[in-house]
């Protein structure tokens, strides 16, 4: 494989040895790819420091004669530093670098997915919208990319519109479809989770609009929960596995959460 330069993302970073690591990149005409960096500890010639987490890259890629391309140079494209210095929305990076991570394919080209994880980490570092809102357009475009976007706009069952629908509605986790009150029953044991419509009519907005546009838009508290709660349960159960960082996310939330009521009380 001849040498190639890209920009990238860094996805994950494992220690390999006492200087090397194993990094897994995102690109966007070479999709994720896993290289090896030998002496990136100490390298600072090669790498000047930008092998740390969420930073956008420039990237020499070259023949490793083995399984995994090494990692020639690398030099920091955006260090994103306002987000790496705040633990809540590095959280959120890394969530949705783990979501990547596990549903990205290989070697695959990703020019689209590149882009939005690109363009929602680069927000989050300006602060160009409210986190909890690019959390939601963030895990909504990555499930239209991924191929399990949910269908929000007619019950499964019956037909009806989502306006037409009953004021109780929910969505069938396992096929992403909409189930409007008349129709639970019908289901069985299958997963429902509710969502008021109004909830459902956001998700639908914020899924239509992209970060420029969705900057504009103020979810009062209950909907911005509701809707993550939804797509928190929704995404890792069509990708087959809980993230070990959406743990960590909601443990962060739930202090918060715990903080808030205490500075009332006091």
């Amino acid at each position: 494989m001849p040498d190639f330069s890209t920009p990238a993302i860094m996805l994950r970073r494992i220690p390999y040895g006492d200087h090397a690591r194993i990094l897994t990149l995102l690109t966007p005409d070479h999709g994720k790819i896993s290289v090896f960096a030998r002496s990136a500890r100490k390298d600072c010639r090669r790498f000047s420091g930008a092998l740390e987490p969420f930073r956008i890259l420039h990237a020499v890629i070259g023949d490793g004669r083995g399984r995994l391309a090494v990692l020639k140079e690398a030099r920091t494209s955006d260090p994103l530093e306002a987000l790496r210095s705040d633990f809540r929305s590095a959280a959120l990076a890394s969530y949705w670098c783990e979501l990547v991570l596990s549903g990205t394919e290989e070697g695959a080209p990703q020019p689209d997915g590149y882009r939005l994880l690109h363009g929602a980490l680069t927000a989050l570092d300006r602060r160009h919208m409210a986190p909890a809102a690019l959390n939601i357009l963030f895990q909504l475009h990555f499930a239209r990319l991924s191929g399990f976007f949910p269908a929000l706009t007619r019950c499964r069952s019956c037909g009806v519109a989502l306006d037409a629908a009953p004021d109780a509605v929910a969505v069938d986790i396992a096929s992403g479809a909409m189930v409007c009150g008349r129709c639970f029953s019908g289901y069985g044991t299958h997963p429902l989770h509710s969502l008021s419509k109004g909830a459902m009519k956001a998700l639908l907005w914020l899924a239509a609009a992209d970060i420029q546009t969705a900057g504009r838009i103020r979810l009062n508290p209950g909907t911005r929960d509701a809707c993550t709660r939804f797509l928190e349960a929704f995404i890792p159960y069509h990708l087959g596995r809980r993230p070990r960082s959406l743990d960590f996310l909601t443990h962060i939330r739930s202090r918060k959460k715990e903080e808030g009521r205490i500075c009332h009380v006091g």
